[in-house]
């Protein structure tokens, strides 16, 4: 009897916690426009917890050409990746990417971020970027600046911006993310060339803090989704954020790294010590924003990047499944995935965009036109 007790209480409350998470909340009433500023604003508050980072942007090979997990953005080209964080509300934060055997940790002292891989046991000492998005940044500046693992209300920073311009704000039914009621603000390009459908942003009920995001494509893939599955809001242990390195581990001075010229010193094992090292920063970092700005070309959701001097090897895995393409450009190879189009031509020169192919060739033409 006291078994079946047991048991029934058990069943009761996982009835209970399903009704609860599938259950809509009642909120106060706020406007499209208040959620997106109240997402926007600055969220001190001590938290930590787990969530999960699932990337699908179709580049294939390519993403994991340019960079390993922990490296680049699109080094996390496919796939889910799991992580912890941890917050205390003070500029100290740290993130682990929980792997098989092994981690991956951005430990974050105040203007100084050490980037801990357990696996070959090296760190990589990187100045901590301030975090400053320009409302006149377009969608492609705004994925490149900023970390590569970035935490649900990391990623919204980095994407509200869009709000500013071009973009339709929406309220949907309100749900729960992690046990905790929320507003479901869309965001929706009004653009007839963006492959983007909609930034969906589930917004804390009680403390407007990011806590799901979502890249949703007009094929009906999702892109980038961030999204915390338990989060607990007070201050997390100070042995949270203590970082010694063993001492058998190789320590690198990214600013060194990214401030030396960039040439090959004909010794293969320093250079991949190089490479690993300037992956490290570029995943706290992102990519130089200055140097991006100067490449794009365009505004909000239909800005294009235009980049030369790839290596040959890289343009290869790039153009597997490629078709080919002419116009007033001339003839380029175009690859098409649900949330990017990259067009590459002869020269080297790599046009790509959360856009249509034609606005990446219109963009081309007139490239060609100016030669």
């Amino acid at each position: 009897m006291p078994i079946l007790l047991i048991a029934a209480i058990f069943i009761g409350n996982s009835v209970r916690e399903r009704v609860t998470a599938d259950a809509v909340p009642t909120l106060p009433p706020r406007t499209p426009a208040e959620v997106a500023d109240w997402a926007a604003s600055p969220h001190p508050q001590p938290r930590s917890g787990f969530f999960e980072l699932s990337t699908n942007l179709g580049l294939g090979d390519f993403g994991t050409a340019t960079g390993e997990s922990g490296g680049s953005f699109v080094g996390l080209a496919a796939g889910t990746n799991n992580a912890r964080v941890w917050e205390d509300g003070t500029g100290r934060r740290r993130i682990a990417v929980l792997q098989p055997l092994q981690e991956t940790d951005w430990y974050r002292e105040g203007a100084t971020t050490y980037v801990w891989h357990s696996d070959d046991v090296r760190v990589t000492k990187v100045n901590t970027p301030s975090v400053s998005a320009d409302p006149s940044d377009g969608l492609i500046t705004l994925l490149a600046g900023g970390g590569t693992v970035e935490t649900p209300d990391g990623l919204a920073t980095r994407l509200l911006p869009l709000r500013a311009a071009s973009t339709r704000l929406v309220l949907h039914e309100p749900g729960h993310v992690a046990g905790r009621p929320v507003y479901q603000l869309g965001m929706i390009p009004d653009s007839s060339a963006s492959l983007v459908k909609e930034i969906a942003v589930s917004v804390d009920a009680r403390t407007g803090l990011p806590l799901r995001v979502a890249v949703q494509t007009r094929s009906g893939t999702v892109a980038i989704r961030a999204e915390f599955k338990s989060l607990a809001l007070r201050r997390p242990a100070a042995s949270h954020f203590t970082f010694r390195p063993p001492s058998e581990a190789r320590v690198v001075d990214g600013q060194t790294v990214a401030t030396s010229p960039d040439v090959f010193s004909g010794d293969w094992r320093k250079e991949r010590e190089r490479e690993n090292a300037m992956q490290d920063v570029q995943s706290v970092s992102g990519v130089n924003q200055s140097l991006v700005r100067l490449a794009t070309r365009g505004t909000s959701w239909d800005e294009v990047v235009v980049l030369s001097g790839f290596r040959p090897w890289r343009l290869e895995q790039l153009t597997r499944s490629a078709e080919t393409v002419t116009g007033a450009f001339g003839t380029g190879q175009l690859v098409r995935t649900p949330v990017f189009s990259v067009l590459t031509l002869p020269s080297g020169q790599i046009i790509g965009g959360a856009v249509t192919p034609q606005l990446l060739e219109a963009v081309a033409a007139q490239g060609a036109r100016t030669r």
